[in-house]
Parts: C-alpha cells; sequence; structure tokens
C-alpha cells in the first residue's frame, strides 16, 4: 500500500518535473496558439442575433360562456358543438423547418444597414466569408445530378419542388439561422434569427412571426369556414323559399276571400304547409349556421406576441475573449500530446531522458 503511494508519489512528482522541464515549449505553443485564435477572432464575420416570444391559445366550450347564453336565447346548443384537435404547439416550429417557408424567406426583400432593399438570397451571397471562397477541387465530392427543369419532362407534377445544388445549401443556411423552438413549461414559442445584419436579423424575426401567424390561422379555419359559407348559402336559398312561400300564400289569400270555396281551401292548405316547411328548413339551417360561426369562433387560436423583434445592438457571435480562451486551452493539449509522443519515442528507441 505503501509501495503504491511511494510510486504514485513519484509519478506525479515526475510529471511536475517533466512539465517544468518543457515550460518554454508549452509557453511558445500558447504564444502561437493565441496568435492564430486572435486572427480568427477578428477575421470571423460578426452575427447579429434577433428573437420574437409567441404565446399560443386555443379557446374552449369553457372560454365562451357569454356566446352560451345568446346561444340559449336563440334556441342554439352548443352542447353538441365538438371541437376539433388543432395543431399541437409544439408542431408550430416544424412550419418555420418547411422547405416553402425557406424559399419565401430567399426571395424577401430586406433593408440593411450598408445597402437597400434587396434579396435575402443576394444579401447573404454578398455576405459570404472569406472563408467560403477558399475552395479545393480536391476535397470536391462526385458531381450532383442534374435536375434541373429543362432536363423534366412536362408531365413531371408541379407540386414537386426541383431546386439546384446551390439553392439547397442556400436552404440549409437558411434553416441554420432561422430556429424556432417550443417552452413545453410555459408554453412559449421563442423564434431566433442569426444573420451578419442586425436590420436584416430583425426583419426576417418579424417575417417568420407573421407568417406562423397567418399560417396557423389558415390552416385552423380552412375547413371549418368552407362548412361555414357552405351552411350560409344553404340558409340563405333557405330563406328566399320561406319568403316565397309566405308571399304566395298572402297573395292567394288575397285573390281568394271566399272561405265556402272547397278548392280555395284545399289550395290555402297546400301553400301553408310549404310555408311551414320553409319555414322549419330555414330556422334549423339558421341553427346550423349561427352553430359553425360559433365553432370557427371557438377553434381558432390565438396567437400572441409576447416580445416583439428588436434590431440588437451588439453582437451575438464572435465571442472573441471565448475563441481566445479555446486556442490557449488547445495548445496545452496540443503540447502535452507532442512531448508525450517525443518521450514514448525517446523511451523505446532507449535514449536517455
Amino acid at each position: 500500500m505503501v509501495m503504491g503511494s511511494s510510486e504514485y508519489v513519484i509519478h506525479t512528482s515526475s510529471i511536475i518535473k517533466f512539465l517544468r522541464k518543457k515550460r518554454w515549449h508549452f509557453l511558445v505553443n500558447s504564444v502561437i496558439f493565441v496568435i492564430i485564435g486572435v486572427i480568427y477572432a477578428l477575421l470571423a464575420p460578426k452575427e447579429y442575433s434577433s428573437s420574437v416570444k409567441i404565446l399560443p391559445e386555443l379557446q374552449n366550450k369553457s372560454s365562451l360562456g357569454s356566446f352560451r347564453a345568446l346561444a340559449d336565447l336563440a334556441g342554439i346548443n352548443l352542447d353538441n358543438v365538438q371541437v376539433s384537435e388543432a395543431i399541437r404547439p409544439d408542431l408550430y416550429p416544424s412550419v418555420l423547418e418547411s422547405t416553402p417557408f425557406l424559399l419565401k424567406v430567399a426571395e424577401l426583400k430586406i433593408a440593411s444597414i450598408d445597402l437597400g432593399n434587396e434579396t435575402v438570397q443576394d444579401f447573404l451571397a454578398r455576405q459570404k466569408s472569406h472563408f467560403d471562397l477558399i475552395k479545393f477541387n480536391l476535397f470536391e465530392g462526385s458531381k450532383d445530378i442534374d435536375v434541373s427543369k429543362k432536363h423534366i419532362s412536362k408531365a413531371f407534377p408541379s407540386e414537386i419542388l426541383v431546386l439546384t445544388k446551390d439553392r439547397q445549401k442556400l436552404l440549409d443556411d437558411l434553416s441554420n439561422r432561422i430556429n424556432a423552438s417550443l417552452d413545453k413549461k410555459t408554453g412559449i414559442i421563442t423564434i431566433n434569427v442569426v444573420m451578419p445584419d442586425p436590420i436584416a436579423a430583425a426583419w426576417i424575426a418579424q417575417y417568420s412571426t407573421e407568417y406562423l401567424i397567418e399560417y396557423m390561422l389558415r390552416y385552423r379555419n380552412n375547413k371549418q369556414a368552407e362548412q361555414a359559407t357552405f351552411l350560409v348559402a344553404q340558409r340563405n336559398k333557405a330563406k328566399n323559399r320561406f319568403e316565397n312561400a309566405e308571399r304566395s300564400l298572402r297573395i292567394y289569400r288575397d285573390k281568394n276571400r271566399n272561405p265556402f270555396l272547397n278548392s280555395s281551401t284545399s289550395d290555402e292548405s297546400g301553400l301553408q304547409a310549404e310555408l311551414l316547411i320553409a319555414q322549419n328548413l330555414y330556422s334549423e339551417l339558421a341553427k346550423q349556421a349561427e352553430q359553425s360561426q360559433i365553432k370557427m369562433k371557438e377553434e381558432t387560436p390565438v396567437l400572441k406576441v409576447l416580445e416583439p423583434a428588436k434590431v440588437p445592438i451588439m453582437r451575438s457571435s464572435p465571442k472573441r475573449f471565448q475563441i481566445v480562451i479555446g486556442f490557449l486551452i488547445a495548445s496545452f493539449f496540443y503540447s502535452l500530446f507532442i512531448q508525450l509522443l517525443i518521450y514514448s519515442y525517446k523511451k523505446i528507441k532507449g535514449v536517455q531522458l
């Protein structure tokens, strides 16, 4: 046990002695790595971040107390109104990851500090880092398949997107720059946009918010709106039928005032029956149309912006101090690795250490 402790102390002492002996090597490498880190931090492109916070809500039956009292007076039973399931809030971020959205962002015209209006695609092409301009054909992979539209037959479905290699790279870049996340505890959705320009970052963050809200409202209301429109149209037709039947009965009574004619009584009974049918049909369709309107109001998601987009005044990256510290730590492990290799090599060759 003591021997084990002695061996451990000797081993630790050897390491300390080794580090002291090679301290100049560690120092030189540290200086070199720090200089490289400073240069990298200064040349790295600046990025600015702008975020928006949204609180999604969905009204339910319990929130329609004011409508329920009015509906009871009108004879409408809201208990039969079914609430269909809306899109779960955790799926909202997927909307901003879709290709159609990214294509719209690419064609969006924005303003920046150093230039007027231009599309996001042109803006990012102009803002390319100097590091991205250095390309080596040696590392390029095999050529991509040419899927340009000129090689596709006219019978190709128009719903299928055809993207070039450069277009796909642009969408991948935008996908990395635009992120949406859901806080499952609070239910708050955060949209974060990172761009090389502060105005562009805030502009795209605002556009992403508007797109998400419009998409959710359109998705939720589309089906209910179609049903409501159909019921309103049928109600209007029933109303016209009821009014025509009422008018026909009134005109008939004005022309036939002799109550003793059997033919008059028979014809009037037929008109009254038609009026009753038209009245019942109109009343029922009016109730269904009102229920449909209330249901659409009930199921409409409410997306409230808690924190609007702001133009950032400080860059989000690069974090220069952290970069330099990272290079400094890397220099230590690099130097240690090199010295251990030299130590092992000399030990194998039997060179006196």
